[in-house]
Parts: structure tokens; C-alpha cells; sequence
């Protein structure tokens, strides 16, 4: 890996963690089927802990669930178009934990990892980006007060 150290003290940071896994597995071993479930298993998990930390982050109560449709179902109105491709994908994302851990015989396709590193790195990348203008917002409202 990087000389970067992970960090997990936000579900945000696991779930860059959880990328940097996916990653850094799927650069050394993308043939084998093997691996490649792990690094979907750790895609899905990077989107649902990212999900799980703008819950927390926004006051919203989930469900302790792994599935990514009931998670995005308690998406709010105004920031749904940020989760819009998630959720059009969530049964699949939800696929790629629970059969990647619990059938032996299943493998996942090419095509749905470059997916779901499509969608982890772009919610990860809003997630970041969203977080740092609500924390200028913040400075600059307790700047006024």
C-alpha cells in the first residue's frame, strides 16, 4: 500500500479504508475470482459505512442493515440526487455482500467491479467535498456570531 496510515475514526474514514482495500487487492490479484469477491465485498462496504456516516452526520436514524436499498430509503428528498446512482444500484450492491460471504460458488463479473468503484469513489469523493463546505458554512457562521 501507501506510506499513508489508515484511520478509523469516522465511518467515513472506514469507508475510505474500506476503498483503499478494494484497491490495492484488485490491482495485485484481478484475476482471481477469489479476491475479486473480497474486493466487492469491500466496495459494498465502503458505500453503506459512506451511506451510514452522512446519516450520522445529518441527525438521521437508520436501521442496523446491510442492505443498501433500506439505507437508501431514508435518504432526505434534498440530497437525493447525490445517492440517485447508488440507489438505482442498491440491490446489486447489496448482491455483491451477501453473496460474495455466503455463496461459495458465486463469482462476481468484471463489469460490476469497475461498477462498484465507479460508485464507492464517487460517493466517497461527494462525501468529502460536501463535508468541506459545510465546515467552511460552519466557520464562516461562527466567524458572524
Amino acid at each position: 500500500m501507501n506510506d499513508k496510515s489508515l484511520t478509523n475514526d469516522t465511518l467515513l474514514g472506514m469507508a475510505k479504508n474500506n476503498l483503499t482495500v478494494a484497491r490495492e487487492m484488485y490491482k495485485l490479484y484481478p484475476d482471481d475470482n477469489g479476491i475479486v469477491n473480497l474486493v466487492a465485498y469491500h466496495l459494498q462496504q465502503t458505500i453503506e459505512l459512506a451511506l451510514k456516516h452522512f446519516f450520522e452526520t445529518h441527525g438521521i436514524k437508520y436501521d442496523r442493515t446491510h442492505d443498501i436499498s433500506d439505507l437508501c430509503s431514508k435518504i432526505p428528498d434534498e440530497h437525493y440526487d447525490m445517492f440517485r446512482d447508488i440507489d438505482i444500484y442498491a440491490s446489486k450492491l447489496t448482491q455483491m455482500e451477501s453473496k460474495t460471504r455466503y455463496l461459495k460458488s458465486y463469482s462476481v463479473a468484471v463489469r460490476e467491479i469497475k461498477l462498484g468503484f465507479d460508485l464507492a469513489n464517487g460517493i466517497i469523493d461527494k462525501l468529502t467535498k460536501l463535508e468541506e463546505a459545510e465546515d467552511a458554512q460552519n466557520a464562516i457562521e461562527h466567524e458572524d456570531s
